[in-house]
């Protein structure tokens, strides 16, 4: 629909920064004035030399840059910001840093950062790691593991037996010593999604918080995901940052792929010779411009548009390709965001040769005729002045951009230095200023303006366009955005109801919002104990209990814990048995074996899902295909690579501790060598050439390996991440930005650091394992695995005939340190943007924690905000923690997965770990009930369907969406009522033995496909009913009756969903 550029152009109104060589705006616009830079030899209290630098290029474990641009850390003035004291000392510096920055903006905006107008704020934050603190924690936790590898080396047996385990005693205490350890409360708190997660609580904002990592883009992908998500009006303002912090684990990283420059970030220039690498921070506040003007904001610019794309598929997975970043140029541009009018571009420019040029290349192609003849535009880029900032680099873009417009001039762009040569000057329609440029603004009223891009690694790209603000305009331009009566019903929603409790007004009728609704059309799972969705279901059905003790090639809970606990008999959900075929997409087994298993499972349920689409054998537009993956940053790989990048810190220990003892030279330098050779055989990560320790990469794996341009991103909401993914996809359609996309929900995380964390906090049971519903529950196991989906616009779905698995109606997100209301306004936010009513609600598929008071908190919270006058039966509570383990950022996604197979059925298996409701629960049976044995689902008034899936911890975002199945029901379902008899929890492990999680053999692979197939029909009784819903052509018309008589058991969901009928 048409809008006015004010009403679909999004203001900044405050902004704040602490950047290299600047602590404020004010000397930042200094340090870019005056073409000055910041680089400089890294301080040795920030790298120690004599362990990770050494001058020559090669040198495993080692830096050959000694070169950075470092900003200056200082005690909190908490006069300035609202950070308590508990929250400054549990909290990570990075985190700490960026929420003083966010204070600083706040106040340009002319906010108390204690008392923020606008609760409903979202935070959108580009950082993909912590300081170095958690990699050194990491460290003390894996030496009772590593230190052990010692046993293997070659010649350790010379020392003899006493003295050899005494060495490594001794290893273990002085590392654990040394180092920082988790204190008794779990804290400090490292996880990337808390640099977004302290500044709402800061702030008391109550909007949704995560934060995004596209690489050197990150920043700039949050940008955009605020952007979209404040002209779709799902939240009132929007905090934007970005934050890098350096250590030297980022310099040795970068050395080993030769990016590194030893004498400056030179952009442009013929001297360019790589990176150097950056830290700082940056945020800025937005809101839509037409709300600032009428609330009366200082406006600093106007972002009327931007472009995404990714590379697809390319030469290799880390060559820049200009199509890529010419499709995010262009996608910027168009309509009333005219390119012919751009008068500034501040380019990603690393300052690395092939970088540079590829960059120039594609801005010419999409000048190429597009500009008045002979018209240049000039070109700077801050890496000049604060080298690679890495996650931040698209802010610092964006930031020196809106200050020259403030200041109407153009900083210069390089100095002295010759230009590149391999660059034709002459002929591109660009050129770089050596002097500062005057730019005056125009008399007639139009604004001036500016294009920032940002490429990530892996071809993750962004572009943003940049005006300055000359007053209302009542130009036209053409945008995507909800109804305004969506929008009318989701404020009403907000609003607490007149007994002051927080939740949904009552609806007369469900208003269905057919342009918002999105379509899941393939959907694919690697989960514990099922490798397969159909596999999935079969566990879910059998009450199967796929928990395990942990696998010896994974790690011994007595190298954490002390003998005397349970610690052996420490469970959790392991994916095992997984064969990812090489062969499918020409995987060399060797990368395979270095890289990231998660990258392969996601890979593998991507598949899954493009099958079951039927997309793997129908044309489909992959430029429009965008793919988001919602994970928790870290992950056991990047546990691991902090592990091996510390090797020369163990190797110095080792040699001193040895010499103490006596050794001989030739043995010590044998024995540390040699230990070197071991630690990669079992830690292989160091050698992997893909990134895989990245949560970026798992989102350009997919892209590369299934050549999609639309653009892809991982995010980090905690446990919520894979509803954090499901909400950014569905902004994503609605706004018009992809066509279809590709959602994935995963982690891979049982590492000993998990376990210890967990521990900690007290998350992990004392006694048996339970569901969390179970009356003795108290704590849930880890759980790992993955799940994708596809998703399209319902209508595109409709016209083009695709299956559909369920209908996303509706997703809400809230933040609150009180999680029943959180949950309460999470919930109402999806059902208006469903446009549904609470009574129609029939099944919330949840994650859970087995931790009493925070489960009960959020049963309480769910049964408030249900609760509803015209609901006749009590919606049906499902969870599968219990019986898979808590599958931390994928939970969401198995919770989702599991609801859809549930729609299909229209049955909900029993929770094979629960024997006795906790009363907790119980107290809300009038809005709430959970069978102890298998039941049926039944249709609402209007013949639907509707489920909640809900994913959120205490002190996290919460999440709740709405899921519709795909055809209305025709008869009258029966309902089961729960047995009386208890299911009694299995207690032993379905797959056997564990193999390592990674196998080459696609032979052995089909042969366990054909043996799971035969099973399945010995399996299936004689009198077993068939699924509810056959599968249909995409020709049919109305659905098949629904079976009178009710199953046993749950029958199996159809492989292919049917066209809905109308």
């Amino acid at each position: 629909m048409k809008k006015t550029y004010s009403d679909s152009a999004v203001a900044v109104i405050g902004m704040g920064c602490r950047l290299p060589g600047a602590k404020n705006l004010d000397q930042f616009w200094e340090l870019v004035r005056g073409g000055r830079t910041a680089c400089g030899r890294v301080p040795d209290e920030r790298l120690n030399r004599k362990l990770y630098y050494h001058p020559a290029r090669g040198t495993v474990n080692r830096t050959y840059s000694d070169l950075a641009a470092l900003v200056s850390y200082e005690p909190v003035d908490r006069q300035l910001c609202p950070l308590s004291e508990k929250a400054i000392a549990s909290h990570d510096l990075a985190h700490v840093t960026l929420c003083e920055v966010a204070a600083a903006a706040c106040r340009h905006a002319g906010f108390d950062p204690a008392a923020v107008p606008h609760p409903n704020t979202g935070v959108y934050v580009g950082h993909a790691a912590a300081s170095g603190v958690a990699a050194e924690l990491t460290y003390a936790t894996f030496i009772g593991q590593t230190a052990k590898f010692l046993r293997e080396t070659a010649r350790f047996e010379q020392l003899g037996q006493g003295l050899g385990e005494e060495v490594i005693r001794e290893m273990i205490d002085e590392v654990r010593r040394d180092c920082p350890r988790r204190a008794a409360d779990g804290t400090p708190y490292f996880g990337a999604s808390l640099a977004a997660g302290l500044i709402a609580e800061t702030f008391a904002l109550d909007g949704p918080y995560m934060s995004f990592n596209a690489a050197c883009a990150s920043s700039s992908r949050a940008l955009v995901q605020a952007i979209r998500a404040l002209q779709l009006g799902n939240v009132d303002m929007a905090i934007v940052g970005g934050a890098s912090c350096f250590h030297s684990d980022t310099l040795v990283l970068f050395a080993q792929s030769h990016s590194l420059s030893p004498t400056g970030s030179h952009p442009f220039s013929a001297e360019a010779d790589g990176l150097v690498v950056g830290e700082g921070y940056v945020v800025l506040l937005l809101k839509m411009l037409s709300r600032a003007v009428a609330d009366g904001n200082r406006i600093l610019a106007v972002l009327p548009s931007a472009g995404l794309s990714s590379d697809g598929r390319g030469k290799s997975l880390w060559a820049p390709r200009p199509e890529g970043q010419i499709e995010a140029v262009g996608r910027a541009y168009g309509g009333e965001v005219a390119i012919d009018q751009l008068e500034y571009i501040e380019a990603h420019a690393t300052s690395t040769s092939l970088g540079d040029v590829t960059e120039i290349s594609a801005l010419t192609k999409v000048l190429d005729g597009r500009l008045p003849p002979g018209k240049k535009i000039p070109a700077g880029s801050a890496k000049l002045n604060v080298g690679h900032t890495l996650e931040v680099a698209g802010l610092v873009g964006v930031l020196k951009t809106i200050l020259a417009l403030e200041h109407d001039l153009i900083p210069p762009a390089i100095d002295n230095r010759p230009l590149n040569p391999q660059i034709d000057w002459e002929s591109v329609p660009i050129y770089i200023p050596r002097t500062e440029v005057p730019w005056p603004r125009h008399a007639d009223g139009t604004p001036r303006r500016a294009g920032v891009s940002a490429f990530g690694i892996g071809g993750l790209n962004v572009h943003v366009v940049v005006d300055d603000f000359v007053g209302p305009r009542s130009t036209t331009l053409q945008v995507a955005t909800l109804p305004s009566e969506a929008s009318v019903a989701r404020d009403e929603a907000s609003e607490p109801e007149n007994n002051g409790r927080e939740g949904p007004k009552p609806v007369s009728a469900r208003r269905v919002n057919e342009d918002g609704a999105v379509a899941i059309v393939g959907r694919g799972a690697v989960v514990p104990g099922a490798l397969t969705l159909e596999a999935f279901w079969d566990l879910l059905t059998s009450g199967r209990d796929p928990k395990i003790v942990a696998p010896e090639n994974r790690w011994n809970p007595n190298d954490v814990f002390r003998p005397e606990t349970t610690s052996p008999k420490i469970r959790g959900g392991y994916v095992t048995g997984f064969e990812y075929d090489w062969r499918k997409h020409k995987i060399p087994p060797k990368e395979i074996a270095q890289a990231s298993p998660l990258q392969f499972m996601i890979l593998d349920a991507v598949d899954q899902a493009i099958q079951r689409s039927g997309y793997h054998e129908r044309p489909f537009d992959r430029r429009r295909v965008g793919v988001v993956v919602g994970t928790t940053f870290g992950g056991a790989c990047a546990a691991e690579l902090a592990v091996c990048l510390r090797l020369p810190d163990f190797q110095e220990r080792l040699a001193q501790l040895l010499r103490k003892k006596g050794i001989a030279e030739d043995l010590i330098e044998g024995i540390a060598r040699s230990y070197g050779e071991v630690l990669l055989k079992h830690m292989p990560i160091l050698l992997d050439e893909t990134g895989s320790f990245t949560a970026s990469a798992l989102a350009s794996r997919i892209t590369k390996t299934f050549d999609l341009m639309g653009s892809a991103v991982a995010v980090d909401a905690a446990g919520a991440s894979s509803m954090a993914a499901l909400g950014c996809c569905v902004e994503f359609l609605r706004s018009g930005d992809c066509d279809m996309m590709v959602c994935v929900g995963g982690e891979q995380d049982m590492t000993s650091v998990h376990f210890e964390e967990w521990s900690v906090r007290g998350r992990l049971p004392v006694g048996a394992s339970r569901s969390p519903m179970d009356a003795l529950a108290d704590g849930t196991l880890p759980g790992e695995g993955c799940g994708a989906v596809l998703l399209k616009r319902l209508s595109d779905a409709r016209r083009d005939g695709d299956p559909i698995f369920g209908i996303v109606r509706g997703v809400g997100a809230a933040y609150d340190p009180c999680q029943d209301r959180a949950v309460r306004l999470a919930v109402g936010r999806a059902l208006a943007d469903a446009g549904a009513s609470a009574a129609d609600v029939a099944l919330v598929e949840t994650t859970a924690s087995g931790v009493a008071h925070a489960d009960a908190a959020q049963w309480r919270g769910l049964a408030e905000a249900l609760s509803h006058p015209a609901r006749s039966r009590p919606a049906v509570l499902s969870i599968s923690a219990g019986q898979l383990g808590d599958t931390g950022a994928g939970a969401g996604m198995v919770a989702l997965l599991k609801a859809t197979m549930e729609l299909d059925s229209l049955a909900i298996p029993a929770d094979p770990g629960l024997e006795r409701v906790s009363p907790r629960l119980a107290r809300h049976a009038e809005v709430l009930t959970v069978p102890l044995a298998p039941t049926t689902l039944a249709p609402d008034r209007h013949r639907s369907v509707l489920a909640g899936v809900h994913s959120g911890s205490p002190e996290e975002v919460t999440y709740h969406a709405y899921l519709e199945r795909s055809t209305k029901i025709t008869t009258e379902v029966p309902i089961m009522k729960p047995a009386s008899e208890t299911v009694e929890p299995s207690t032993t492990a379905s797959m056997g033995v564990a193999s390592p999680i990674l196998h080459f053999d696609a032979t052995a692979r089909r042969r366990t496909k054909m043996r799971d197939r035969s099973r399945s029909i010995q399996a299936s009784p004689a009198t077993a009913q068939p699924p509810i819903l056959e599968s249909h052509s995409p020709a049919a018309t109305s659905a098949t009756p629904v079976a009178e008589s009710v199953v046993a058991s749950p029958p199996a969901p159809p492989v292919s969903a049917p066209v809905e009928s109308t």
